[in-house]
């Protein structure tokens, strides 16, 4: 999933666990709580995967969704996130 994101968004792995509030690193981790979420992966466990703490976590979800409500473009990227991850799991399976 965060292999996916990177590649869908542009960003470079080591910058998704960096302290970067960089905008397109935000918005790509945004995009990987809303798919890990929508996985069946608690917030918790994101936030230990990405280094952060619940509530860190919980308001990027939050801000995220803001953003996503309203930008066709964020909608697509997370659509294209989605089929990468899935491309991405079939090839490990």
């Amino acid at each position: 999933m965060i292999n996916a994101a990177c590649e869908v968004f542009g960003v470079d792995k080591t910058m998704i666990f960096s302290n970067s509030q960089e905008r397109r690193l935000s918005v790509a981790r945004g995009a990987i709580v809303l798919h890990a979420q929508e996985s069946g992966i608690s917030l918790e466990e994101i936030a230990k995967v990405l280094a952060r703490d619940g509530s860190t976590i919980s308001s990027l979800k939050r801000r995220f969704l803001a953003k996503y409500s309203h930008c066709d473009v964020l909608q697509q990227q997370v659509k294209k996130l989605r089929e990468k991850a899935h491309q991405l799991a079939d090839l490990q399976a």
